[in-house]
């Protein structure tokens, strides 16, 4: 047990991995390109706005320096300075550069790097992020033509510390909502993973409880997923199982209860034999007859259970078969009463067409043991119907006997069954009769039913083609029925 703890711990661990790194991948990937836009759009709005101003700086300053022309005597680099001193004396560099090699600078001259100097001296305009004291800045570099000889170069430096500290704030909020969303995908990795472990769980419980013997386990079936369909698989296998082993154990019930009512059948002739064995051996003539009569009766009975064994050893082998003739069952039904009781009190009638497709001796059969019974277990007068007016010919058997216990209906068709729980015999039948004759009827695709609402009658509903019918029908046993004597 403690193995199988460690098991469906590592199992729900692994879920529950599994889960974190989903979900903590997939906020990280969303948090990172979440603020990779709003930097890109942040730096992209404040280039724009950036770019805006400058244009609009150099518009002004240009305007400014062209109205010097006309006599201020201000040189063009003091105009410029004298505008752009207004954004703050740090903010900007003015150049003149009439004497490249000598450029005059007004303004923050001192934050003009290298890199800006070489962009000036090539005399184009462009835009470039620079550090300046550890702070990123955004430098527009503009062009104002004074004469053919001589312009002035205007640096803005634009200030992009308040929105890198607005992303670096981003950027920690981002931070601390994906560790919050760690913990809870740690949480709903446990959740999610319980939700699983605990249902097979149940299934390894339920299949420790079926190993043990429980055959009625079952596991409760929630929702529609795969787990659902599992326990669905793991109840439908369990049934099959159960029924499986409760045949088994039927069959050796019944296997047992067989070869103890055959010692039983064996044993009661012999016994009777052994006894009428010493009467022939009697001075009497009359006891020697006795005797003798008495073991041909139980020799005879002893050869007919081995015959009805030896034909239900037949039917368990499925070696049975059907020898198909044209059979009229009327005719059938009066040669089985000259058989069984030519002088008994039985009735035959028919209606419709009785002739069929079916193996007269199994059918023999079949009429001789049910005509014996009633005669025997049932009271006068016996009534023999053939009803052909249908797809299939039914015969119906029936008495005015007193029936038996209704406990025994259901089990009226099985071997060695009798009226009385002693299991002793009456006359020279085997209790197999019936159980012979069911499967006799089987083997013809028939159904062979018994009834007592209103008298005691056994109906065999014969199809007039075996061939076209279902092989193996239901066979049903309703209502109160006799005992089976034969």
């Amino acid at each position: 047990m403690a193995r199988q703890r460690r098991r469906r711990l590592r199992l729900r661990t692994r879920i529950a991995a599994a889960v974190v790194v989903a979900v903590t991948v997939s906020m990280v990937t969303v948090s990172a390109v979440a603020f990779e836009l709003e930097r890109h759009g942040t730096e992209g709005r404040f280039v724009v706005a950036a770019s805006s101003e400058s244009e609009t700086d150099l518009l002004r300053v240009t305007a400014a320096v062209q109205a010097a022309k006309s006599g201020h005597g201000k040189t063009p680099l003091a105009i410029a300075a004298a505008y752009l001193d207004m954004r703050g004396p740090d903010s900007y560099a003015a150049l003149d550069t009439t004497d490249p090699s000598h450029p005059q600078c007004a303004g923050s001259c001192s934050q003009v790097s290298p890199y800006v100097r070489d962009l000036v001296s090539n005399g184009g305009e462009n835009n470039v992020w620079v550090d300046i004291g550890g702070s990123p800045q955004y430098a527009t570099i503009r062009v104002i033509d004074v004469t053919s000889k001589s312009s002035i170069v205007l640096v803005e430096y634009y200030d992009f510390s308040a929105a890198q500290a607005q992303l670096s704030r981003l950027r920690t909020d981002l931070v601390w909502l994906d560790l919050a969303g760690l913990g809870a995908a740690v949480l709903f990795g446990l959740l999610v993973a319980a939700g699983v472990v605990r249902p097979m769980r149940r299934a390894a419980r339920a299949a420790e409880r079926f190993g043990a013997g429980e055959l009625d386990t079952r596991i409760p079936v929630r929702g529609s997923g795969e787990l659902a369909e599992l326990a669905t698989s793991f109840n439908a296998m369990s049934a099959r199982l159960s029924d499986t082993l409760r045949d088994l154990n039927e069959s050796q019930t019944l296997q047992q209860r067989f070869v103890s009512d055959v010692s039983h059948e064996l044993r009661t002739p012999l016994t009777a034999m052994l006894a009428a064995g010493d009467g022939l051996d009697s001075a009497d003539p009359q006891a020697r007859d006795r005797s003798a009569r008495l073991v041909q009766a139980q020799t005879r009975r002893m050869s007919e259970l081995v015959e009805d064994l030896l034909e239900m050893s037949r039917f368990d082998a499925g070696q049975a078969v059907l020898v198909i003739e044209t059979t009229n069952l009327v005719e059938l039904v009066r040669d089985v009463v000259r058989t069984v009781a030519p002088d008994a009190d039985v009735r035959v009638s028919a209606f419709g067409d009785v002739t069929a497709e079916v193996d007269a001796r199994r059918v023999h059969a079949i009429l001789r043991n049910l005509i014996g019974n009633a005669l025997q277990h049932g009271a006068p007068p016996v009534d023999v119907l053939v009803d052909g007016r249908g797809d299939a010919i039914v015969i119906t058997v029936a008495d005015d006997g007193p029936g038996i216990d209704p406990a025994l209906v259901p089990t009226i068709f099985d071997r060695f069954v009798r009226a009385d729980t002693a299991r002793t015999s009456h006359g020279s039948h085997t209790g197999l009769g019936l159980a012979i004759s069911l499967e006799n009827a089987r083997l013809h695709g028939a159904a062979l039913t018994v009834s007592t609402t209103e008298r005691t009658a056994f109906a065999l509903r014969l199809p007039r083609n075996p061939g076209h019918l279902n092989p193996d029908p239901p066979v049903r046993a309703m209502g109160r029925a006799r005992p089976e004597a034969g």
